[in-house]
């Protein structure tokens, strides 16, 4: 299971690129009206990006790993920007199975009902 607790930010170039690349994933993902990862100000929702941000933040880490050694240089060499895409995808393509797997389970469904504790102030602002 994905841990809950955000891994600390090392504020590298990996994560900058992971959170562009996260809300370009995003943008996509909920273009054309529906919503994937559930009803916003939900449980669901807020699980299903913690599901997401887990695997992003994979990504970054494997990306650190990632470097490799020019033996004739000495000098370490960044994974290329298609094994860097490819694994994105592979990152990705796992987060939605996760997503998928939660939101079909008892659990994913429960949440759906629940929302958020502070709720949607754009809501609140706009009911009376």
């Amino acid at each position: 299971m994905i841990s809950r607790k955000p891994p600390a930010f090392t504020g590298d170039g990996w994560d900058v690129s992971s959170n562009v690349r996260l809300l370009k994933h995003v943008t996509q993902v909920s273009c054309g009206g529906h919503r994937p990862w559930g009803p916003p100000w939900t449980e669901q929702h807020a699980e299903c990006t913690r599901i997401a941000i887990s695997y992003k933040n994979a990504w970054c880490q494997d990306m650190r790993e990632s470097f490799t050694l020019d033996e004739a240089t000495g000098e370490l060499i960044p994974p290329t920007r298609q094994a860097q895409d490819a694994n994105w995808v592979e990152c990705m393509r796992r987060a939605e199975v996760d997503i998928t797997a939660y939101r079909a389970s008892e659990q994913g469904k429960a949440d759906a009902m629940r929302s958020l504790p502070h709720g949607n102030p754009n809501l609140r602002r706009h009911s009376s």
